[in-house]
This record gives C-alpha cells, structure tokens and sequence, in this order.
C-alpha cells in the first residue's frame, strides 16, 4: 500500500468510526456529558477532515491532527492563500 492509499485508508477508517460515535450518540442523549464531550470531540473530527481537503487543495496538510484548529488556518492554509494572492 502506498502513501496515499494509507492516508485514504486512515480517512475512511476515521469517517467509520465517526458514523458509530454519532450512532452512540444519539442512543446516550444530548444532556448526557459524556454523550456532549463526545460530540465536541466528533464535530472536532468533521472539521479535521474537511480542512485536510481544504488544504490540499489550496494548502499544505504537513500539520498534525490535534493541532489546534485556529493555528491550522493561519499557518497551513492562508500563508498558502495570501502568497498565492500576492502572486497574482
């Protein structure tokens, strides 16, 4: 398996276990805190995702998964927009 096959391996394994956290959720409740921790960490995952896609699009994704979301913006994907920006 190559590099990329691995990173959409790993995709797909977290979206699955995503769907099982959400499926868990809902069975547990909203007011339950744990079942709202749980959802943080879940809502966490979605926007994980869709910003690897962002940057590797418009970015970089050289960044670990926890870093902080505020941090990935600035410095994976609008340093990438503003050069690009500048360029034109």
């Amino acid at each position: 398996m190559n590099q990329n096959e691995e990173d959409y391996f790993v995709l797909g394994q977290r979206s699955s276990l995503r769907s099982i956290l959400r499926h868990i959720l809902r069975e547990m409740g909203a007011d339950d805190p744990i079942a709202v921790a749980a959802q943080a960490i879940a809502e966490r995952e979605e926007i994980v995702t869709a910003l690897r896609e962002v940057c590797a699009e418009y970015g970089d994704n050289d960044w670990p998964n926890d870093l902080p979301l505020a941090d990935v913006i600035q410095q994976h994907l609008a340093k990438h927009l503003d050069e690009e920006a500048e360029s034109m």
